[in-house]
C-alpha cells in the first residue's frame, strides 16, 4: 500500500494506529484477554481521541499565517502555507472518518 503525504500528515496513521494500539493494551490489562475482541467501546473510544487529536495537530501546524513574498516584475503578492495532508486531504478533515468509524463500531459491535 502506498501512502502519499505532506509535510505532517503522516500524524494521521500514525495516531490512530497508536490510540487503538494504547486501548487494546489497556482494555486487556484492566478487563483480561478477550475483552477487546467482544466490545466496541474501547476502539470506539480511541478512534475518538484520535480524532481530537488529528484536529488538534491541525490547529497547532497550521498557527501561523505563512510567509508573504512579492514578485518584483509584477507585485503581486504570494502567501506560502506549508501543507499538511494525508493523501491530499487536510489533516483537519480526517478528524470526521475518525469519528464516524467511532459511531459504526460503536453500533455494529
Amino acid at each position: 500500500m502506498i501512502l502519499v503525504w505532506r509535510g505532517w500528515g503522516i500524524v494521521v496513521p500514525v495516531v490512530v494506529f497508536l490510540s487503538a494500539l494504547l486501548a487494546q493494551m489497556i482494555s486487556t490489562k484492566l478487563a483480561g484477554n478477550g475483552y477487546w475482541a467482544h466490545h466496541g467501546y474501547p476502539l470506539s473510544m480511541a478512534l475518538l481521541i484520535a480524532g481530537g487529536l488529528i484536529w488538534l495537530a491541525d490547529r497547532f501546524l497550521y498557527r501561523n499565517p505563512g510567509r508573504i513574498t512579492v514578485d518584483e516584475k509584477t507585485g503581486e503578492r504570494f502567501r506560502w502555507v506549508p501543507l499538511h495532508d494525508f493523501f491530499f486531504v487536510r489533516l483537519r478533515w480526517w478528524s470526521l472518518p475518525c469519528l464516524g468509524a467511532a459511531v459504526v463500531v460503536l453500533i455494529l459491535k
